[in-house]
């Protein structure tokens, strides 16, 4: 009987180890499967990354052809024929490499064939993960797309000059820093200057021509232009932006004040984003060539250094009074895009004050940006959205130093204008 029973609790031991080395095996399978795919989605993540930075720089090469060929219409071309391949090296956290290729191809406009230069820029980073490279192509030329960010000041609808803004180039040559509407351009008063082409669809105020500098050839006042596409920010790159912004969440707000080592803006902002004034003008934060997104709003108080990309949701402001002063490092080639995707006549309220130079973009493309002036400031780059009001007297300079190695990045495909490879 003992024998038979020891047998039997026996047998049920057995049982209940094996059972427990069936759980363990299942259960080391699953933790094995989570870590594999956590791993993969980091390097998915990763992946993603990279590529989003290698197609910003792909695209600010195209950019920079384009703005190049404005300037100079044998830009990579000899006797009209195609020149050599252009590469650039960037250094630093928004490094990498960027060819520009040029060849001559035919398209059709209105029925007609027409021969024009396309560009193809194909930029490659290096990654942990190796090389990763993205491709652009865009037609320069008469038949050629017009990116939207080739103009210093473009509006959907209405341009408005309430003061005596000058538009210029940085190297004060008397064309290329030109204006558009798709509605009217108006100005009040008689003083200002523009060294580019003032276009618009609906009609320019009479006080606009006088102001036009004269350039060899001739610069254009066309109130009868065709339109320029505005476009939103592409779907497919808000969805990457987002995506890589979103790895580093912060609380409902946060204020950003200097101190060393200076704090840096990254990943994605829940709240409001205040950016305090310093002692001296000096940054009270930096972005590192990457993406802030930001889903509440954005007060800039005082400086930021570096350059990137900046995405809110809600509205950017300045003080409305005082010595606000907004902008990034004078000394070198910080430029920092701004987006607001916010809908209102309030997207953007600058101030830009005293003798401070500013290097950047802003652009709103469902908004309004009202732009006005204390002092003598300088905006080095453009101004882009539905309505456009200027007041004071800024200069707004086309910055040509941008082409010659400090790329700006606008972070989205020009709809009809840029085409993504590969091809």
């Amino acid at each position: 009987m003992t024998t038979e029973a020891n047998r039997k609790h026996g047998g049920r031991r057995g049982v209940a180890l094996l059972n427990t080395m069936i759980l363990v095996l299942v259960l080391a399978t699953l933790g094995s499967a989570v870590i594999n795919v956590a791993l993969a989605s980091a390097r998915l993540s990763g992946r993603r990354a990279y590529a989003l930075q290698a197609l910003n720089l792909a695209m600010a090469g195209a950019e920079e052809a384009v703005g190049s060929f404005q300037d100079d219409r044998n830009y990579m071309t000899a006797a009209g024929l195609p020149g050599p391949t252009r590469t650039y090296t960037l250094a630093g956290a928004a490094g990498g490499t960027i060819t520009l290729t040029l060849v001559m191809t035919t398209v059709t406009v209105n029925g007609q064939p027409k021969q024009v230069r396309q560009v193809t820029s194909q930029a490659t980073v290096t990654s942990p993960f190796g090389p990763i490279s993205r491709v652009v192509r865009v037609n320069v030329g008469n038949a050629g797309s017009i990116p939207l960010f080739s103009y210093t000041l473009a509006a959907r609808n209405m341009l408005n000059f309430n003061g005596n803004i000058s538009v210029k180039n940085s190297d004060n040559s008397p064309s290329g820093a030109n204006v558009h509407a798709n509605g009217i351009i108006t100005k009040e008063g008689a003083s200002g200057l523009i060294q580019g082409n003032a276009t618009a669809v609906n009609g320019i105020d009479s006080n606009i021509y006088g102001i036009v500098a004269a350039a060899t050839p001739p610069n254009i006042v066309n109130p009868n232009a065709n339109e320029v596409v505005f476009p939103d920010v592409d779907p497919q790159w808000q969805a990457d932006a987002a995506a890589v912004a979103n790895t580093g969440i912060a609380g409902s707000s946060t204020t950003f004040s200097g101190g060393g080592p200076l704090p840096t803006m990254r990943g994605r902002y829940n709240g409001n984003v205040v950016i305090n004034t310093m002692t001296g003008n000096a940054p009270a934060a930096q972005i590192n060539g990457g993406i802030v997104w930001i889903k509440g709003d954005l007060q800039m108080n005082g400086v930021i250094k570096g350059s990137g990309t900046i995405v809110v949701e809600g509205r950017i402001t300045t003080p409305t009074g005082g010595n606000a002063v907004v902008g990034a490092d004078p000394t070198g080639l910080d430029n920092i895009l701004f987006i607001s995707t916010f809908a209102g006549s309030d997207a953007m309220n600058i101030r830009l004050s005293g003798t401070q130079d500013f290097r950047g973009r802003f652009y709103a493309p469902n908004g309004d940006i009202n732009l006005n002036s204390q002092g003598t400031p300088k905006l080095y780059g453009s101004v882009t959205s539905r309505n456009i009001n200027i007041g004071g007297t800024p200069d707004i300079i086309n910055d040509k130093r941008n082409n010659q190695g400090g790329f700006t990045q606008p972070g989205f495909l020009e709809s009809k204008g840029w085409e993504e490879g590969p091809f």
